[in-house]
């Protein structure tokens, strides 16, 4: 892997459960997912269904390697920001925020220094990083934690690098993407967040926004396995891909006459 990979390990302990990475449609909620590019960029129903078991069943490393249920964030989240940049990085926090709070149905807010807060933002050079991960080949870094009665997310910290721009923009949107219960990574879709060898998205693309929205539909019930989640991911994607097709069909200009 390349030094930019993502790599998760997990540990899981009654009552309490922590994960651990870092970096190298029946939806009662609006979203905004262009529909430009979907069957046209391979984001077909079976890739789409793999990866999502294999970013959210999975970690990278620790006892989540062998497979885990689903966990995810079950009310707001209040988050600080900490370092040097945080200011500079801000409105890249609070887009991706506003976007994040529309696939989810939860509220995302930015809560001033010293205020009670659920995530923890710190941006810091890529040496600190490795220092505190105990890693030697990653650039950002993230742990969550929660309970296993209601396999709910709780707590979470995230550690962006500062050393470049184009570093910072694309660990932002990784890293918060996966302490919502998507720890893991996957080849299976080139143009994602979630493939360790892309390293210049600074957004999420079409597939992440789908595989966050999967995750929080709520069908997808907290505590599933893969197993019993793997039929209701298909049919929750499926509505999406035709609602966007649909979408797209609508978009086209009539034919000239």
């Amino acid at each position: 892997m390349k030094d930019t990979r993502t790599s998760t390990r997990a540990a899981v302990r009654a009552p309490q459960w922590a994960f651990r990475w870092a970096l190298a449609v029946c939806v009662s909620v609006p979203v905004s997912l262009s529909p430009a590019g979907a069957a046209e960029g391979g984001l077909t129903v079976d890739t789409l269904a793999a990866a999502f078991q294999e970013v959210v069943f999975k970690t990278e490393s620790g006892p989540g390697s062998q497979g885990k249920p689903v966990v995810k964030w079950q009310g707001p989240i209040a988050a600080s920001l900490e370092g040097a940049e945080a200011a500079t990085y801000r409105k890249d926090i609070d887009a991706l925020f506003k976007q994040l709070q529309l696939l989810t149905g939860l509220q995302f807010v930015v809560v001033a220094p010293g205020s009670p807060s659920n995530m923890t933002i710190r941006f810091m050079p890529t040496a600190e990083i490795r220092r505190i991960a105990q890693e030697t080949r990653i650039n950002c870094y993230g742990t969550f934690r929660g309970s296993s009665k209601d396999f709910s997310i709780r707590q979470a910290d995230v550690y962006i690098s500062t050393d470049t721009e184009q570093k910072t923009r694309h660990c932002i949107p990784e890293e918060i993407a996966q302490v919502l219960g998507l720890p893991n990574d996957t080849p299976l879709i080139p143009d994602s967040n979630f493939n360790d060898d892309n390293t210049t998205l600074t957004g999420l693309s079409l597939s992440d926004k789908i595989l966050v929205r999967t995750l929080y539909d709520r069908r997808i019930r907290p505590g599933m396995s893969a197993a019993e989640a793997r039929p209701v991911a298909r049919q929750v994607i499926g509505e999406m891909l035709s609602k966007l097709e649909a979408g797209a069909a609508a978009a086209k200009p009539a034919p000239q006459r």
